[in-house]
């Protein structure tokens, strides 16, 4: 989900995103390891570091 603004002009940019992944685990798994792992991921994460506007993230758990 972006988050964007306008000038008057009419020239717009985006200021923030949030990327929403649904995560699929294994019954039994550690969700709070899990949430900790994906926010150590978030340093390296391709999107996150090619654009000029903060990234966030609401990681879904989904038990398999």
């Amino acid at each position: 989900v972006g988050h964007g603004e306008s000038e008057p002009s009419g020239a717009g940019r985006f200021v923030s995103a949030q990327l929403r992944p649904r995560i699929t685990v294994a019954e039994g798994t550690d969700l709070a390891r899990a949430e900790a792992v994906h926010h150590e991921i978030h340093k390296v994460c391709f999107i996150a570091r090619s654009v000029a506007f903060p990234v966030y993230y609401a990681a879904r758990y989904v038990i398999a």
